[in-house]
């Protein structure tokens, strides 16, 4: 079985830093407020991208490939299931006395 690729893999190099909790987004921000708002924003939007690469990854791993297999077979044997437990008290109810 193929080894499910990790954040790590996959993490480009600028969000290396972060992963190893070595980086501090602020060291480099200068003291202006101007700065320091780019400054975030930058964050955010590397934040962002590394978010969406850990999506991409999870969503197109064998496991959650096998994961919603596994649902859509399931939810179709339950709705088979549901369907004759509908069809036998469909056929008790018509046998039982009238009151």
């Amino acid at each position: 079985m193929a080894r499910t690729p990790q954040l790590r893999d996959v993490a480009p190099a600028w969000c290396q830093r972060a992963l190893d909790q070595s980086w501090d987004p602020w060291a480099d921000a200068p003291g202006e407020p101007e700065a320091l708002v780019r400054k975030v924003q930058e964050y955010a939007q590397k934040a962002t991208a590394m978010a969406k690469t850990a999506f991409s990854v999870v969503q197109e791993s064998e496991v959650a490939q096998q994961a919603r297999r596994w649902l859509a077979d399931n939810t179709d044997r339950a709705k088979q299931r549901l369907a004759w437990l509908k069809e036998q008290i469909a056929e008790l109810w018509k046998q039982m006395p009238a009151a």
